[in-house]
Parts: C-alpha cells; structure tokens; sequence
C-alpha cells in the first residue's frame, strides 16, 4: 500500500507540474503526463483492490462486482504499456518522418493519448465479455 501511495503522489506531482510550469508544455512532456495519469489510474485501482481484498472479501463472491473489477483491472492495467507504446510511435514517427510538421504539434499528441485510452478501453469490454458472457 506504501509503494501505490508513494508511486500515485510522485506521478501526480510529476504531472502537476508539467500542466502547470509553461517551461514544460513541449509535446514529449504531453506523452510524459499522459504515462503519468495511465500509472496513476493503474496505481488506484491496484490501491483500491488490495484494500478490498483485505477489508472486504466478500465483495468478490458477487458475479457483476467481479466482472466489474475485471473490466476495471484490465482497462487500468493496460493503459500503462499501451502509454508506453504510444511513447515509442511518436518517437518512430518523428525520427522516420523528421519533415512533417504534424508529428510535432501538441495535437498530434492528443490524438494518440485520446487513441491510446480507447484502444484500452475497447479492449477491456472485448475481455469482459469473453470471461464474463459464461
């Protein structure tokens, strides 16, 4: 619970000051800060489970509150390597098309996190209903 805590204070302190310090506003920083709130969304819900699991264990007898914390383990989960992922295309997409000016614009980020946070999304109801239509 310490090492959630600690991990969900370092990123939002990370990302706080990227939203706020103007110095800051460079489009790498906009991936940065989409990494952050993707680790801080998993840190919650991982925080949120291990308090759950130690306080109130009958939650997960429940059939919709399990599939429910399925979905939410699974889309909170993911979001973290997909944010990575999309990291690593924008820094392929810049390097590959060095000319266009598209891959440099703070838009062109917001495009790929807003992508990214579907794309997770989406494929979390997939495995929601896969594990949990039976």
């Amino acid at each position: 619970i310490i090492l959630f805590v600690s991990i969900i204070l370092l990123a939002l302190i990370y990302f706080i000051s990227i939203v706020i310090i103007h110095q800051l506003h460079h489009i790498n920083n906009v991936f940065t800060a989409n990494l952050c709130l993707a680790v801080i969304f998993c840190c919650i819900y991982w925080l949120s489970y291990c308090i759950l699991l130690e306080h109130y264990p009958q939650i997960f007898i429940e059939y919709k509150i399990c599939c429910f914390l399925q979905y939410l383990q699974m889309s909170c989960t993911i979001q973290v390597p997909l944010a990575i992922t999309t990291i690593s295309i924008h820094r392929l997409c810049v390097t590959v098309y060095h000319s266009k000016q598209l891959y440099r614009k703070k838009q062109w980020a917001i495009i790929c996190s807003v992508s990214q946070w579907t794309i997770g999304f989406i494929l979390s109801i997939v495995q929601i209903t896969l594990n949990c239509s039976v």
